[in-house]
């Protein structure tokens, strides 16, 4: 998939090439979008006429850590010539493959600052030389060694490799560059074999890439060349790391500070390193390697935990460096550790200046700010040059030179957003202070967001009747809303959707009174969807949300009607509340009950006799010997049972029924007797 969209995006490439300005078009563009840490490729055939932003491009590759590889297409300042093929009917434009030096040094050096490589090829050749890219699109790239020489020499280049690597490959881009291979075993591969036993050579242009063979130990790359060239390994690895500088603060309070630009030189210096890994490591050396030499500088290690170190150097190098980290990792298919290497890709160069600033804020639309920044040295040149960029064109001026008093001066830069700037805009500010002899510079890196004031706090509002029966059958019949959304005095609706209904949505903007723009919303839906949401947005985020619905009320049962509350205990009438008797036995008439005494509270019911049916009555509490009933057996008095007050209120209706039921029968006996 990769390989098609590599061949389709070069296919208009074949063309003749535009004029163009890549560094202030291309590259400061990507390095401003892109995140950190991104690989950035640029294909150019015109010479830099913008040199004077390379100082802005390096500090912002320094600052992003990002790779940059050129990719440089027919000859700065050749010529064109035609020429016949006798086995084609046509003729085909030509050029001389022979490329300018000093056309493409600036190319070259932004490419060994990042990390990347100049490839210098023929329109022809391009789809060959973008081989490069399908190895820097793989997941998990990482360097194992870097190198520059300029000029060239003959010397030999020693690398570790370890077994979580993957995909081994070897750059050299030069010209006139001759060089041999040899595996940990001693094995040896020469320039002139395309194909053999340690791998495949590729060679387009000034570049040879190399496909080493898997085999862990230490490599070897003797390169002989007079010329200026570049060496790279790269693989795909777990095992990486990730670093930036600190500076230690006087105040302990404070501690650490972030280093936004290059550390200052002939100082100590820390650096904080993570190593990032899905085997355990333990990192053993962290040193500073110079680019163009062997020299190296180490620093002392201090392992805070989680792959996090803190690197101590005493004092910082001069020249240009890369951080080079070297450690032992486990193996899972064995039981000892192995030796991993690791270097970083950008290079570092220190300097005797330091550029910060201070105040940063947020840019409000059609609001100048100014931000302060000062400037202190620790050379004996008093003059600086300031040159400020932007990738938004909102710097209105800055100041141009500083002499220092007592090696430091504050400048300041200027900014407008314009009015019609959208909250949210990002801008990138690179301040660079170079010396008058440009023998020396430093930078700091501002980056700031278009923020506008917020006035508007209330969401939109919703006027709106809804028409429409939808008592019958919901299929057969629908219903329609118009609704007026304003958002008064404040930034505007922006959106208006339908939630929670499948029906046709339309608006219109108009103006109604005071010159307040009216949203009209038409709605319509069958009666099956009689819900609906209304969801308004106004221009600053704030969200109003109108409900409508159609559906018909539910119709409740009426409330069940009780009996009227008791109060009390009925009046006495001279017959108490009667006791169930119990079932007379053979041949014996059952016997009444004697009335309780007026004011007597009403009892509970009595339990059963022994060998009697239970009551189902009330008995009310007797104050003497029941009655004698004529001619009968004196019947079995149950036991006196519990008074219970009456409930007031809701009090159940089961027992106030009985207790007058009883008493009916009560009077109808006293009637019979």
């Amino acid at each position: 998939m990769i390989s098609q969209f590599i061949s389709q995006l070069f296919a208009p490439l074949l063309l003749p090439p535009l004029n163009c300005s890549p560094l202030s078009t291309s590259v400061q563009l990507a390095l401003t979008g892109a995140p950190p840490f991104s690989e950035i490729f640029v294909f150019t055939d015109a010479s830099a006429k913008d040199i004077y932003l390379k100082s802005t491009v390096l500090s912002l590759i320094e600052s992003t850590k990002s790779v940059v590889t050129f990719i440089l297409t027919k000859v700065f300042g050749g010529r064109r010539r035609r020429s016949s093929d006798s086995n084609n009917q046509g003729q085909q434009q030509q050029f001389s493959s022979r490329i300018s030096s000093s056309a493409s040094l600036e190319y070259q050096q932004l490419a060994q600052a990042s990390g990347g490589l100049a490839i210098q090829t023929s329109t022809a050749n391009l789809p060959q030389a973008t081989s490069i890219i399908l190895d820097s699109t793989t997941s998990a790239l990482v360097t194992l060694f870097q190198a520059v020489r300029n000029p060239g020499k003959d010397e030999d280049f020693i690398f570790m490799v370890d077994p979580s690597i993957r995909n081994l490959t070897a750059y050299i881009t030069g010209n006139s560059v001759t060089y041999s291979l040899q595996n940990p075993l001693g094995v040896q591969q020469s320039s002139a074999e395309p194909n053999g036993s340690l791998g495949s050579i590729q060679a387009v242009g000034n570049l040879n890439r190399i496909q080493l063979n898997q085999q862990e130990g230490l490599w070897k790359i003797h390169i002989s060349s007079t010329q200026p060239y570049q060496l790279k390994v790269t693989g795909q690895s777990t095992i990486d790391f990730i670093f930036t500088f600190f500076n230690i603060l006087m105040d302990p309070l404070k501690g650490m500070e972030l280093n936004e630009g290059r550390p200052q030189v002939g100082t100590n210096t820390t650096l904080f390193l993570t190593v990032t890994s899905n085997t355990p490591v333990n990192v053993t050396e962290v040193s500073l390697v110079e680019a163009s030499g062997a020299g190296q500088t180490n620093g002392t290690l201090q392992d805070l935990g989680r792959g996090n170190y803190l690197i101590t150097l005493d004092k910082m190098p001069e020249g240009i460096f890369n951080v080079r980290v070297t450690g032992m990792s486990a193996s899972s298919s064995r039981s000892s550790s192995t030796v991993f290497q690791r270097q970083s890709n950008t290079e570092i160069k220190a300097s005797s200046l330091i550029v910060s600033v201070q105040g940063i804020s947020n840019l409000e639309p059609g609001v100048p700010i100014t931000i302060p920044f000062t400037v202190r040295s620790s050379g004996s040149d008093p003059l600086h040059q300031i040159s400020v960029r932007d990738d938004k064109s909102f710097v209105q001026g800055f100041t141009t030179m500083l002499s220092l008093v007592n090696g430091s001066a504050q400048g300041s830069v200027n900014l407008t957003a314009p009015k019609d700037t959208l909250s949210g805009t990002d801008v990138t500010v690179t301040i660079t202070v170079e010396s008058s002899d440009r023998s020396d510079s430093n930078y700091a890196v501002v980056r700031l967001s278009v923020v506008a004031k917020v006035t508007d706090i209330s969401p939109p509002v919703c006027q709106g009747n809804t028409t429409g029966n939808c008592l019958g059958t919901c299929s057969m019949s629908s219903w329609e809303l118009s609704a007026n959304i304003t958002d008064n005095n404040g930034t505007g609706v922006t959106s208006v959707s339908a939630r929670g209904g499948n029906g046709t949505l339309n608006s219109t903007i108009s103006v109604g009174e005071g010159g307040i723009n009216v949203t009209q919303v038409f709605y319509s839906a069958s009666c099956c969807a009689p819900d609906l949401e209304l969801v308004v947005v106004d221009a600053v985020g704030n969200v109003g949300r109108c409900i409508y619905s159609v559906r018909a009320p539910s119709t409740r049962a009426p409330p069940s009607t009780g009996a009227p509350p008791s109060t009390g205990t009925p009046p006495s009438t001279g017959a108490a509340a009667p006791s169930t008797r119990a079932p007379p036995s053979t041949g014996a008439a059952p016997s009444t009950r004697a009335p309780p005494s007026t004011g007597a509270a009403p009892s509970t019911r009595a339990p059963p006799s022994t060998g009697a049916a239970p009551s189902t009555g009330a008995a009310a509490p007797s104050t003497g010997a029941a009655a004698p009933s004529t001619g009968a057996a004196p019947s079995t008095t149950a036991p006196p049972t519990v008074p219970v007050t009456p409930s007031k209120g809701a009090a159940s209706l089961a027992p106030r029924v009985l207790v007058w039921a009883s008493l009916l029968i009560i009077l109808k006996a006293f009637i019979a007797m």
